[in-house]
């Protein structure tokens, strides 16, 4: 039991169809030869943390806490930062294992325990200056994407660690995926070009694997999709007057908008922008049924829902805003960081659906017709035996 290798392979930013438009051999011959779900979708909302901490734990955002990238303390007035591993509510799999004597490393992704990830914070940390220096840069589209690049590290790191043995649990996200669909499109050549290098690169761990005699289960899957951008929103959308509700103030933060509204008589109103995703939290909830009919009528917004309505999407806890909805495909607010020609956040297939591959050497063809990703962790503890009822997801290889 100790002895097995588990390896996850996070394609940031990709649905299932651009993995086959890519033409990517290796993970094409993994599906073809091992188990292939063919229709995997990921938690709501469609974006990086929240898909993170789901893809870790096995849990719903409703369980994990992680139900957007920032939410808004309505008794405090502040924003917080939930993109880091002790605002997840949920155990992750790396702990889960831990109780039972394994271990696991996280690269880039959601929780990042890599040693250039701890470098990186050790330098900018204690120092206010590269602090405001981040904040600065991360304002430019292209200088943003490029600290995304520098904060995460590659496959070099997780083949380092491989060749050690030192974890019986690796988590790698390639997040040169997403940002590449970001930048050009999903399904644009560079988008299926990042797509055929990081296939090389799993190629690599496949033979490293077989050459060092470990006994390794391989998975392929992603965090979100994306959908290409035809359209862009800027921030007029954001005038709700109609309602009594004037924009006051803008804030850049981390590629998210935060946008404060003031409605008189004391009402406040706060939303928080991440690609195509925006929460609202109102300090009069009272006012929640005119925002949401009002945006709505919009011809951009794809879904709305008040935090009752979350419910049925496993996204409702008491983090979330008191309006969360999504632009429409085709639809990308033009004053974010990310979106340049692929965006992601919403409900449609391509946001949604995500491949979902299990390879191992001697496994026999198999195809699966439904899963979600909160099936990943609960399937992986039972390659090693063990059994968690705090997953919500289920076992796709239990009979």
């Amino acid at each position: 039991m100790g002895g097995l290798n588990v390896v996850v392979f996070v394609l940031d930013g990709c649905c299932s169809r651009n993995i086959m438009e890519a033409e990517a051999p290796n993970i094409s011959s993994m599906a073809a030869n091992g188990a292939v779900v063919s229709k995997c979708t990921t938690v709501y909302p469609s974006l990086r943390n929240p898909s993170h901490a789901s893809l870790l734990t096995g849990c719903y955002p409703e369980k994990t806490g992680i139900i957007n990238h920032l939410y808004y303390d309505v008794t405090e007035d502040r924003m917080v930062d939930i993109s880091n591993r002790e605002h997840c509510q949920a155990d992750t799999i790396i702990d889960l294992l831990g109780s039972r004597g394994l271990n696991g490393l996280s690269i880039g992704g959601y929780i990042d325990e890599s040693f250039s990830k701890r470098v990186s914070q050790g330098v900018a940390g204690p120092f206010s200056f590269f602090n405001s220096v981040f904040k600065f840069l991360s304002r430019n589209k292209s200088m943003y994407m490029f600290l995304r690049k520098f904060m995460v590290t590659s496959y070099k790191e997780f083949r380092r660690n491989f060749e050690t043995g030192g974890y019986n649990f690796y988590f790698v996200t390639f997040t040169e995926t997403d940002e590449a669909g970001h930048r050009y499109g999903p399904g644009s050549t560079k988008h299926l070009e990042a797509i055929k290098r990081v296939d090389a690169e799993i190629g690599e761990a496949l033979s490293l694997a077989s050459e060092l005699e470990r006994e390794t289960v391989f998975i392929v899957t992603s965090s979100h999709g994306q959908s290409v951008v035809k359209e862009k929103v800027n921030l007029d959308f954001f005038d709700f007057q109609e309602i009594g509700y004037s924009l006051e103030e803008t804030k850049d933060y981390r590629g998210a908008k935060i946008i404060w509204f003031k409605g008189g008589k004391e009402r406040k109103a706060v939303a928080v922008a991440v690609s195509r995703h925006v929460q609202m939290w109102l300090n009069d909830k009272r006012d929640a049924a005119k925002f949401s009919k009002l945006i709505k009528s919009r011809k951009e917004v794809d879904k709305v829902f008040l935090k009752e309505e979350a419910e049925n999407l496993h996204f409702k806890h008491w983090r979330l805003g008191d309006i969360s909805f999504s632009l429409s495909k085709g639809y990308g607010f033009n004053f974010l960081p990310t979106c340049e020609k692929g965006e992601h956040g919403g409900l449609n297939s391509e946001d949604m659906e995500v491949p979902l591959i299990f390879w191992w050497k001697g496994i026999c063809k198999r195809v699966i017709d439904k899963a979600e990703t909160v099936d990943i962790v609960p399937t992986i503890l039972g390659f090693y035996g063990f059994e968690e009822r705090k997953t919500q997801g289920k076992n796709l290889f239990s009979t």
